[in-house]
């Protein structure tokens, strides 16, 4: 498994409009700047788990395959709450050629996302 990658779960209309000019918006903006503020991310043995917590039954969704030594603005990590995750945020705008593929999901017939990654050895 690349520790590299991380990932960002995006509604596919969201990303059809926040994607421009070679690179990806948060909706969040900054009140001062008007700069994208941040893009949650997580990395790969969170994402079923994310998904299902926050989107199950959604139909809409794209998994984006980011590049973490790619990303050009500051990708923060802290301390998740106590059994939670680490989080991962990206700080402003996402530029194109850190992302390596966009994956449409689907839930299964309980609603529910079964996602699974290869590990390379």
């Amino acid at each position: 498994m690349n520790e590299d990658l991380i990932y960002h779960i995006v509604p596919l209309r969201k990303w059809r409009t926040l994607f421009k000019n070679g690179r990806y918006l948060s909706k969040s903006l900054s009140l001062e700047t008007g700069e994208p503020v941040e893009i949650p991310c997580c990395e790969s043995g969170n994402v079923a788990a994310l998904l299902n917590r926050k989107f199950s039954g959604r139909k809409d969704l794209l998994l984006i395959v980011i590049d973490s030594t790619r990303i050009q603005s500051p990708l923060e990590i802290g301390e998740g709450a106590e059994g939670e995750p680490a989080s991962m945020v990206i700080r402003g705008s996402l530029n194109g050629d850190a992302i390596l593929d966009k994956i449409r999901l689907q839930p299964d017939e309980e609603n529910r996302f079964q996602i699974e990654f290869e590990i390379d050895l």
